[in-house]
């Protein structure tokens, strides 16, 4: 049997003046509901709750694709409010499924063999001199400054109307986005998608990405005005924007997860 062996009384008294308490242990963070819903995660608009469109055009490029990917009545549901940081890699969009056998076999976009080239031609104009004019007038950055210089082209591609072969002469960085909005908007004419194509493809969301968040620059700053411009003096592409961006904005309008 166990013998207990008793503190010294001045240790004890000593011991008096720092009592021990015990409290019941409480959980670091609230119990959350399991994740059973594929989600797509994206950086939300300036606009604030009010809108279901990202405002960075890596995540609305996404937002497009999978709305014209995914059938009206689809179930995946969308979150504006995780921080890049807590995002696999550390940037958005990531898309979470925690069932990923439950995409496999969907098929995507019709995307026609015949127009590949063309289409590879289209997004790299579309990932190069726009991408770059659309982060500087997002980032406040002085577009006038820059507009002058001369810029190499980094792709060997010839698109009617547009030399953007790579032996071409330098061309300043703002006549370069003026040809290039000028040959999207000649490219799309009035056809219902930008290659004449019957159904949307993956070039029609880069698109609707680059113009919607063109169109939907701040106007505060004055010197985001030229960027914008280019767009606005082109009616079928504003009229194109605005009839797709009800498309993508009614495929996630009621997907909000709260």
């Amino acid at each position: 049997m166990a013998s207990t062996i008793p503190i010294p009384k001045p240790l004890a008294t000593f011991f008096s003046f720092f009592p021990v308490h015990t409290y019941p242990a409480e959980e670091l963070f609230p119990p959350r509901e399991s994740v059973t819903r594929d989600t797509l995660w994206v950086l939300p608009s300036h606009h604030g709750a009010e809108s279901v469109l990202s405002s960075d055009v890596e995540c609305l490029k996404w937002q497009a694709y999978l709305a014209y990917r995914l059938p009206e009545s689809h179930s995946l549901g969308l979150r504006m409010d995780v921080d890049k940081e807590g995002a696999l890699g550390g940037e958005l969009p990531n898309l979470h499924v925690p069932s990923p056998k439950d995409l496999r076999g969907t098929d995507g976009p019709d995307e026609d063999v015949s127009l590949a080239d063309e289409s590879k031609a289209w997004t790299a104009l579309l990932e190069g001199v726009v991408h770059d004019s659309l982060l500087d007038a997002q980032k406040g950055f002085e577009f006038h400054i820059r507009e002058w210089l001369p810029i190499p082209y980094s792709v060997e591609i010839l698109i009617p109307g547009m030399d953007l072969r790579s032996n071409a002469p330098k061309k300043p960085r703002k006549l370069e986005y003026q040809e290039a909005i000028g040959g999207l908007s000649e490219r799309l004419g009035t056809s219902k998608w930008f290659l004449g194509t019957e159904n949307p493809t993956s070039l029609d969301a880069l698109l609707f990405a680059y113009i919607h968040l063109i169109l939907d620059l701040p106007l505060k700053n004055p010197k985001r005005t030229d960027v914008r411009m280019e767009v606005t003096k082109r009616v079928n592409l504003v009229a194109w924007e605005r009839r797709v961006r009800g498309i993508v904005r009614g495929a996630w309008a009621s997907h909000l997860v709260k």
